[in-house]
């Protein structure tokens, strides 16, 4: 079994290795950066048709925010969960929000994995803590 963490740690050394070298060095080719934005309007233009809204629980609360799109930032940053984008949506009061989207770029697919609140109004929202999950 030990050596079998071994193997896995290895593993994910070389997985995520060239993802962090790549941004290290002279950051995330256009080509990517463009497949991520992409992906991340491909994702929520599909749950707005589906929902109307784009629907998000704001962790503060437990509510559900019923979101309007606006943009999704040109900046695209590379981490082991894959690459993230910021996303500026509004609500109806005009309220706006920082969302987060990671997305998983493969060859041939692409996906979002994770969506995270991040701001409220330029405000950024405290962090999750593993008691408070």
């Amino acid at each position: 079994m030990k050596g079998f963490a071994s193997a896995m740690a290895l593993l994910s050394l070389v997985c995520v290795g060239p993802l962090l070298a790549a941004e290290g060095a002279g950051g995330i080719d256009d080509q990517t950066k463009s497949r991520v934005r992409s992906e991340i309007e491909r994702y929520v233009a599909a749950d707005i048709k589906l929902k109307g809204y784009f629907l998000l629980i704001d962790p503060r609360n437990d509510k559900t925010l019923r979101l309007i799109f606006d943009r999704v930032h040109d900046g695209v940053s590379a981490d082991p969960k894959g690459y993230g984008a910021c996303v500026d949506f509004k609500d109806k009061s005009g309220k706006v929000y920082d969302v987060d989207f990671f997305v998983f770029l493969g060859e041939e697919a692409a996906g979002v994995e994770q969506i995270v609140l991040h701001k409220v109004d330029g405000k950024p929202l405290p962090k999750p803590t593993e008691a408070g999950k």
